[in-house]
């Protein structure tokens, strides 16, 4: 019940500037902070014993998480 710490945040903005840097780009867009979540995220969460019994897996629950988000739309 505890979200990602601080330095898994600065990791997130990091991560996410790497992206845009390796897409030939100045700027970073939502797919960058998208991709970079999944990396950032996926092995600090760790499921209940329950969760794990009802079958729920680490990437389900991030994209859970993702689906609660709007992402911008650019114009």
């Amino acid at each position: 019940q505890v979200g990602l710490s601080t330095r898994a945040a600065v990791a997130l903005l990091r991560l996410t500037k790497a992206y845009a840097f390796l897409s030939n780009r100045e700027y970073c867009v939502p797919e960058d902070v998208v991709r970079a979540f999944y990396d950032i995220s996926e092995h600090r969460i760790v499921l209940s014993t329950k969760a794990r019994m009802n079958n729920l897996n680490v990437r389900r629950v991030l994209d859970a998480l993702k689906n609660k988000v709007e992402v911008p739309i650019l114009s």
